[in-house]
Formats: C-alpha cells, sequence, structure tokens
C-alpha cells in the first residue's frame, strides 16, 4: 500500500503495533537529528496516517543502537 510520500527524510520506520489500542497498526518514524515521531492509523486508505505527532522524549537516545526491534 503506497501511504504517501516524504518518508525519505527519515533513516527508520518502524511498525510498532497498535501503540494507542484502537485496532489499527501505527508507526514510528526517526529522523537524522534524533527526532523522532508518532503516526497514528486512521484505517483510511486515502489518509492512512493522522498528522504526527512529535516524541523525542520517548525516544531521545534511540541513535545509540545499531539496531531497532
Amino acid at each position: 500500500m503506497r501511504i504517501g510520500s516524504g518518508w525519505n527524510a527519515y533513516t527508520h520506520i518502524v511498525a510498532i503495533g497498535d501503540a494507542n489500542v484502537d485496532g489499527r497498526p501505527d508507526l514510528y518514524a526517526f529522523g537524522p537529528n534524533a527526532a523522532s515521531y508518532y503516526y497514528e492509523s486512521t484505517g483510511s486508505a486515502s489518509a492512512p496516517f493522522r498528522a504526527r505527532t512529535g516524541s523525542s522524549v520517548l525516544f531521545h537516545a534511540w541513535q545509540t543502537y545499531n539496531h531497532l526491534l
């Protein structure tokens, strides 16, 4: 499924399962400047994710790891 453009701005995109317990899978995206963003799934094929929410406090030091699971 194509979910839009602009995702190449991130260094990692991680499917995190259903973080907000609404029955739909959500994403975290990590940028090169150590910022991280939460994308809540909408369940809609035409607009699959809501506007991003900054989550830099939750994953502040993620760049120190070699792999994200």
